[in-house]
């Protein structure tokens, strides 16, 4: 590794094309001119010297290709509508002009075309193709000769030569120091006396702008093309530079960080096994290379992964999810996204400690801390055992290392405690083998798209409606587990879910939106076209409805839950907490924020419904008195089979669902372990939430009963609510508002409702908009005092927080239950409000 350096250098012309990018190519975008929080370097230098006389310097995004060579950096129209143009920024020396978007500067008045951003970010100026010309160059034999006279004029022992880059950042604002730094790929000492050039590695070119742009002693005759992506305030957008190679008199490089990796603990996995061979040669009529290879290199792993002097694993895991995501969006009758990707992700697991103490169970240092274990990876889609071997081996060696270091922090986190946690951090629970045939991976893009078309198009019926989409997804993948304990399974999956949004807003500009979402495990069990476009019909005449109607200021008195909004009712206030996985040990403060509240933790063995309700979660299940439950599956996020745990039994809590995280009640798991699709967390979540009631009451008897409580408490009229909101979006954005500290009072665990109406003793009944819970909880489930005979299957998006960390778990979820009359619910007009379109839908401007 070469050691810091300060003195002459030549840069061929990729890693001339990054240093003139980089020291000069953003100081001269406009922007920076005009903000005081940038240097703002050339700012009053326009028509002074500030490189050698032959050089000249533009930009010139109209240009295609140079010598052959495409350019990255090529556009017509930048992204304010104004055409590309050639613009002189140097001319034999002298400072000429600046890169200009819009937004105008005293030097410069009006844009030139270099307005660029990246979807969803500002515009700003930023460059293109930059070309560096030179009207005086020399062979590149003599550049290197100047090299070698400069080297002995300075007393040198060897000069430098920059090959090959990387890329490169720099600073521009004031409260920074104005330096840059280039990554070089492959960099030679030069040596004066005759010596082969000597190949170094482990630098980077660092300094100020204004100090190594005046060094530059000559050009070379060859110019070459760097492309690449540059990220600055607009996004990250590609660019091109285009340079001849220079000699410098002063350079300075650095030492760059020394890595922390360690060398892998294992050899790379050489050649295959004859079995997979033999599968190889099979095709699709033999066996399954992917689990082939998962299966060879877990063996290896667990016979040989250890590192002197510290734990060795005594458990490892495999899990791959294999198979391909569509999904398409339609509004007012068009597509407006189309997307299928296919991908083969990986997440593995591994163990070091004991079973009693492991290095699981932690939660982050801070928000820039993750875990091995929340870290996918994507492995090859194609059949090479060779390939997918490889990626496993990388990945396993990378988790058993961060697991040596996370067990070093989490015994460090507990050291001194005085309490003793005698609660194991692993369970032990029998292997379990499961091997189903693969599912095909084909999805019929065009029958999807053609759905969620005609659906929308509905909506042009009703000029009230703002908003409104039809999203469709298709999940179908192969999920595969394999363990050192020797749990094998390969199960297949597939979900389809269609969900209809619709917002309309009243005059005063209130949205009030709603959904329906159908899901099911194949096409078959979905509604038909017919049955969907009535469900949109339904749902924009709902809308329009509730749009017109009159806010209400506060109302505290019985609410009956119908329909979807009993189903969201029984998951919010008991779903979300039947979970058994306990706290994880905390490294910060910040398990408070978002280990997510356990209210029912402390009343096991207590009453919380009323007598007559019983409370089922039963994976197990595919449908339910005809109708479809997403939240079967045949093997859990751990391997282990799926049981029917019976949770609440005539109203007393008798169980919370386990994953293989022991809890002081629970030891083994009732194969409810699911991570979702955004972390590796295991945690116990609900799959096939079914609550049954003894004795229930038919629809009129309900609304009869909450017309008798409502005259009690001196009300004309009760209140009834049929859908609440997304079950998705609210547990996350109550976590991100408590964290944030907005708002002292306690937020409710109930989203707001969509759907809801008074209903008044002469049978009328009126919509409500605008509406919120105040300070509902679990004790509502206590407060209940009649239920419906008949039952609503809901399919839910389940979100379960981390245990004390910022992750969110998403699962699929199905939800049965009866309506319900609670005795007490407080209601308050929303606060949330917004102003009303300045101009009319363009569908209905007529």
């Amino acid at each position: 590794m070469a050691e810091p350096y300060v003195g002459p250098a030549i840069l061929s012309g990729k890693a001339s094309a990054v240093f003139f990018h980089e020291t000069l190519g953003h100081r001269l975008e406009g922007h920076r001119q005009k903000d005081e929080k940038f240097a703002q370097t050339f700012t009053k230098k326009i028509g002074e010297m500030i490189l050698p006389s032959y050089i000249t310097v533009s930009d010139d995004p109209t240009r295609r290709t140079f010598e052959g060579t495409d350019l990255s950096g090529h556009y017509r129209v930048d992204d304010e509508g104004i055409p590309a143009r050639h613009l002189p920024l140097v001319k034999s020396g002298l400072l000429s002009g600046f890169l200009m978007c819009r937004s105008p500067i005293e030097a410069a008045r009006r844009s030139n075309g270099h307005g660029r951003r990246m979807p969803g970010y500002g515009i700003v100026s930023r460059q293109g193709n930059l070309f560096v010309e030179s009207q005086r160059t020399i062979s590149p034999t003599e550049l290197r000769a100047q090299l070698l006279e400069e080297v002995e004029l300075q007393g040198k022992p060897y000069g430098l030569y920059f090959d090959e880059i990387q890329g490169g950042f720099t600073f521009t604002r004031r409260n920074l120091p104005q330096s840059f730094k280039i990554i070089p790929v492959k960099v030679y000492r030069v040596y004066p006396d005759g010596r082969p050039d000597e190949l170094v590695r482990g630098v980077n070119i660092v300094g100020t702008p204004l100090t190594v742009l005046g060094k530059i002693l000559a050009t070379d005759d060859r110019t070459e093309v760097f492309n690449g992506m540059c990220r600055a305030e607009s996004g990250s957008l590609p660019i091109s530079a285009v340079a001849p190679g220079i000699l410098v008199s002063e350079i300075e490089i650095e030492k760059k960080v020394k890595s922390m990796r360690r060398q892998p603990v294992l050899p790379p996995p050489s050649g295959q096994s004859s079995l997979a061979k033999r599968m190889r040669r099979q095709g699709k009529a033999g066996g399954d290379l992917l689990l082939q290879a998962l299966t060879d290199e877990l063996a290896r792993s667990a016979d040989s992964l250890n590192l002197e002097g510290l734990s060795e694993p005594y458990y490892l895991s495999y899990r791959v999810q294999d198979g391909v995501t569509f999904q398409v969006a339609a509004t007012f009758g068009a597509v407006v996204l189309q997307d299928l990707k296919r991908a083969r992700t990986l997440w593995t697991d591994i163990r070091v400690g004991s079973r009693q103490d492991d290095n699981s169970n932690l939660s982050p240092t801070g928000f820039g801390f993750r875990s091995p274990r929340s870290v996918t990876v994507s492995l090859p889609i194609d059949d090479h055992y060779g390939a997918i071997r490889r990626d496993l081996w990388r990945q396993t060696d990378d988790e058993y290392k961060g697991s040596v270091r996370e067990l070093g922090m989490k015994r460090a986190r507990v050291e001194g405690r005085a309490e003793i946690d005698t609660v194991p951090d692993f369970s032990v629970d029998p292997p379990h083998v499961l091997i189903k045939p693969v599912i095909e991976l084909q999805i019929d893009q065009e029958r999807w798209a053609k759905i969620a078309r005609r659906t929308s198009a509905i909506f042009r019926e009703y000029p009230s409606v703002q908003d409104a989409r039809v999203v469709v997804r298709v999940n179908k993948r192969n999920r595969y587990f394999v363990s050192s304990e020797g749990s094998l399974s390969r199960v297949p999956e597939a979900y389809y879910t269609l969900e209809i949004f619709a917002t309309a807003r009243e005059e005063k500009g209130l949205a009030v939106s709603d959904f329906r979402r159908f899901a099911a495990a194949s096409p078959r069990a979905l509604p038909g076209l017919k049955v969907l476009v009535q469900s949109a019909r339904e749902l924009a005449e709902k809308v329009t409805a509730i749009a017109g109607a009159k806010t209400l200021e506060s109302y505290i008195g019985p609410v009956l839950f119908e329909d979807r909004a009993a189903a969201q009712f029984f998951y919010s206030l008991l779903g979300r907490h039947l979970s058994g996985t306990p706290q994880a040990t905390t490294t910060a403060g910040l398990s408070m924020f978002f280990a997510g509240d356990k209210p029912l933790e402390r009343r096991l063995g207590r009453r919380v419904l009323p007598r007559g309700f019983t409370v089922v979660d039963d994976p197990t299940l595919a449908n339910y008195k005809g109708s479809p439950l997403i939240g079967h599956y045949l093997v859990d996020d751990e391997g282990m089979p799926p049981k029917r745990v019976v949770a609440v039994e005539d109203g007393i809590l008798k169980a919370f669902l386990m994953s293989r995280t022991p809890s002081k009640w629970f030891s083994h798991s009732t194969g409810h372990g699911r991570t979702g699709l955004m972390t590796n967390e295991h945690r116990a979540t609900v799959g096939n939430l079914i609550v049954k009631v003894d004795k229930g009451l038919n629809s009129a008897e309900l609304r009869s009963e909450l017309l008798s409580l409502a005259s009690e408490m001196g009300l004309e009229y009760g209140v009834v609510i049929t859908g609440l909101s997304n079950e998705l979006i609210f547990p996350i954005l109550t976590q991100m508002v408590s964290f944030s500290g907005r708002g002292t009072r306690r937020q409710p665990e109930l989203p707001p409702p969509l759907a809801a109406f008074k209903v008044y003793p002469d049978g009328r009944q009126e919509p409500i908009r605008g509406i919120e819970f105040v300070d509902v909880t679990v004790r509502a489930l206590r407060d209940i005092v009649a239920s419906g005979k008949s039952a609503v299957v809901y399919p839910l998006l389940s979100v379960v927080v981390g245990r004390g960390s910022p992750t969110f778990s998403l699962t699929l979820a199905s939800v049965s239950a009866p309506a319900v009359l609670v005795r007490e619910v407080e209601l308050r007009k929303s606060e949330t409000m917004q102003k009303p379109p300045v101009l009319n839908h363009p569908y209905f401007d007529h």
